[in-house]
């Protein structure tokens, strides 16, 4: 981790709750617990859990300055390889270049949903073109992009989250994280969730946070008609590593363990 904690404030989303004020670490911290590791352990790849990695262009090129002056005195640190979070917004043409120079190979990216009426719940309103554009960016770099999706937002409907599937097929990732929305303590939607219609699973699940079985606009026949559009969708591009957790089905690519090849232009 570069940064502990989150500003953007999702509704969804217990980080922004628990960690709202951000406290950043240095490029030099950073850098000394990766070359430990590497050092120590021969790990090469590691994930960038951190929700305020690129919150500043100019905070990015100090970690691009630290990663290459130290490579000068420890060239074994260029094999190090990294997967990092980033919000659609915070992402440009010149974000990428500086993340493919600090060998980042993926990047995981938020889309949630398309549905233009649900963006608020993000405090977003990116476009689909821009996360074209994220795309055609990533592929000069040979860099995967991994997205997420949530089913079952409060006001979104069937044909908006098959336009969302469709959409983040189109974009080629490498793997796809579909999650069914469950309600987080102290969110937003948990405070509100009179007004938005919420109800829960009370059944026990793995999860700390109960699934959400009803919202507005949200019912059963949501939920089957769903699942049966995401599993027909998994068996048609088989090979994009899927991640599917809903109350009624789990999948797991059987890829997911494999180490995927590079990119390929679109």
């Amino acid at each position: 981790m570069s940064s502990r904690g989150c500003g953007f404030g999702c509704y969804y989303c217990f980080r922004s709750v628990k960690f709202e004020k951000v406290r950043y670490f240095s490029a030099r911290r950073f850098y000394d617990e990766m070359e430990y590791l590497l050092n120590r352990f021969a790990i090469s790849r590691f994930f960038v859990l951190d929700d305020a990695f690129l919150y500043s262009k100019r905070r990015l090129v100090e970690f691009q300055e630290e990663f290459h002056a130290r490579i000068e005195m420890n060239p074994g640190l260029s094999r190090a390889r990294l997967f990092v979070m980033a919000r659609p917004e915070t992402v440009d043409e010149e974000i990428v270049d500086i993340l493919a120079s600090l060998n980042v190979i993926c990047i995981q990216i938020g889309l949630q949903t398309v549905n233009p009426a649900l963006q608020h719940y993000m405090k977003r309103s990116v476009d689909t073109l821009h996360f074209q554009r994220i795309r055609h960016w990533m592929v000069k770099h040979g860099m995967k992009l991994q997205l997420d999706v949530v089913v079952g937002l409060p006001g979104d409907s069937i044909e908006w989250m098959k336009e969302t599937l469709r959409f983040a097929l189109l974009l080629s990732p490498f793997s796809l994280q579909i999650k069914q929305f469950y309600l987080n303590p102290n969110t937003l939607f948990h405070r509100d969730c009179d007004q938005y219609e919420i109800e829960i699973d009370t059944a026990p699940s793995d999860f700390d946070a109960p699934y959400v079985v009803k919202a507005a606009g949200i019912d059963a026949r949501y939920f089957d008609e769903t699942n049966a559009f995401i599993m027909e969708q998994i068996g048609a591009y088989p090979e994009v590593l899927w991640k599917y957790l809903s109350r009624k089905k789990r999948f797991l690519s059987e890829l997911f363990y494999r180490r995927p090849e590079r990119a390929t232009a679109l």
